[in-house]
């Protein structure tokens, strides 16, 4: 596995990452984060972001080795799952943030990437022993689906199966 994480890259930077990667990998899995693409979609021609998303879902379909899964509003919507259950659509990640920094799970949670590679913070820990609580949740909200972008999703428990990693 190698993780990547593109700092403020846009959709088609991203997507064609994505395309180049599942020529050398066995397994590509984009996560998106859903809150930038509803800003977008809310500030631009409606139309013109929900065709263009629709599109990279329609050619990551016809590659067997390509997953684009999506979180709304944000990955930090997944960790809260682990925490506890919500249906209620966030436009925004902040409000999520707000939740997580006071939630049981992840108190003090920054969204930086010295909080994300800091070892004592070690967030695939704390978040382990509620897997299968966050699971369970995300698969309550159902897929993600671009007509219906306004609607909680975590669709980041995917990986799991996608990987063959039994939890």
């Amino acid at each position: 596995m190698k993780p990547e994480l593109p700092a403020r890259k846009t959709l088609e930077y991203q997507f064609s990452t994505v395309c180049s990667n599942a020529k050398k990998y066995d397994q590509v899995i984009w996560l998106v984060d859903a809150d930038t693409i509803i800003k977008e979609i809310k500030e631009s021609s409606k139309a013109s972001k929900i065709q263009e998303v629709k599109g990279y879902l329609e050619e990551a379909g016809g590659m067997d080795n390509v997953h684009i899964l999506f979180n709304t509003p944000c990955l930090e919507f997944w960790f809260l799952l682990h925490d506890r259950y919500t249906g209620r659509f966030y436009a925004e990640c902040g409000p999520v943030e707000a939740l997580l920094t006071r939630s049981t799970i992840l108190p003090g949670y920054k969204k930086t990437e010295k909080y994300f590679k800091n070892p004592k913070q070690n967030i695939y820990q704390r978040l382990k022993p509620n897997l299968k609580t966050a699971i369970s949740n995300a698969m309550r909200l159902g897929d993600f689906d671009i007509d219906e972008y306004e609607s909680a999703k975590a669709e980041t428990f995917k990986v799991f199966k996608i990987l063959g990693i039994d939890v």
